[in-house]
């Protein structure tokens, strides 16, 4: 990603950073970013340095377990995080497992998690927060969304979406940091799926509407507000396992109309902006550096 800071003379300067280095890494946008000095300078121009930034239509919802869409699932990734992610050339690296091994007939894997990660509650990360998270996707009464497809290959998950059984038969906890999953067929693809960890004690802390609450996820940043229609506020999270985030927080605004966002940008309302690729030649002229979404 490629951000921009303005000079002195009001035109962008071209400087990279990686101090957002977590926002936007899959998307196929373009993305016209303004880091704006008030954001990323230590000057005493705000005592928080918020990076401000849209999205297209507000969020469906903030639960990873019953996600289905997209523009959720760009709020979502900044706070949970799953299992391996994906580097910046598509390849599988890990993420809260540090290894992972699928057994000669593909009908079994093996994780490693990572060791003292913790929730935005304090928390210790483990694999029994894996089985929750697991489970309650495919308990009926949850809505899963698009997570319970990735785990339907998993022995005993016919059984729980069927109301049938209330555990996951084919998941075994071997000890705090390590657990082991087996598939009803040869599955080598499992690995690859994106699956949002939960922390499992915060539905008995705050009752089932509790990501309209709290943040439960061991991501950079942190759930704070959502102003339906509006905005949505996420604040950093200084403990995160990588490091503290390069901002003190992100505030996601709904603009639906792209000649508002590029008027919010040039009237210093925003700093980073999305828009379609259709619309990049309302960006080129030097107000703004454009580079597509790695």
């Amino acid at each position: 990603m490629v951000s921009v800071r303005q000079d002195s003379s009001g035109k962008p300067s071209k400087e990279c950073t990686r101090k957002n280095r977590y926002m936007f890494k899959t998307c196929r946008k373009i993305i016209v970013v303004a880091a704006i000095a008030s954001v990323f300078l230590s000057a005493a121009v705000a005592d928080d340095q918020i990076l401000r930034t849209n999205i297209n239509a507000d969020a469906k919802t903030l639960n990873p377990i019953q996600n289905s869409e997209l523009i959720s699932g760009e709020i979502l990734k900044h706070v949970y995080e799953s299992l391996t992610t994906l580097d910046i050339d598509g390849n599988i690296v890990s993420g809260l497992a540090t290894s992972w091994s699928t057994s000669d007939d593909g009908m079994s894997a093996t994780f490693k998690l990572r060791e003292g990660v913790r929730f935005h509650s304090g928390r210790e990360f483990t694999a029994a927060d894996v089985k929750w998270t697991f489970e309650q996707a495919l308990t009926p009464a949850k809505k899963g969304g698009l997570m319970v497809d990735s785990l339907r290959s998993i022995q005993g998950a016919d059984a729980m979406l069927e109301g049938k059984a209330t555990s996951l038969a084919g998941f075994t906890l071997i000890d705090e940091h390590t657990f082991s999953v087996l598939f009803d067929s040869p599955t080598v693809i499992f690995p690859l799926y994106e699956l949002f960890i939960v922390d499992s004690s915060v539905e008995a802390e705050y009752g089932e509407d509790w990501s309209q609450k709290v943040s439960a996820g061991t991501g950079p940043f942190k759930f704070r507000n959502w102003q339906r229609g509006v905005s949505i506020e996420l604040l950093a999270f200084n403990e995160y396992w990588k490091a503290a985030p390069g901002v003190d927080g992100v505030t996601f605004f709904v603009v639906p109309n792209i000649e508002t966002t590029l008027s919010m940008y040039e009237a210093n309302e925003l700093d980073l902006v999305s828009v379609p690729r259709a619309a990049a030649r309302n960006t080129a002229d030097d107000r703004f550096t454009t580079r597509p979404c790695q």
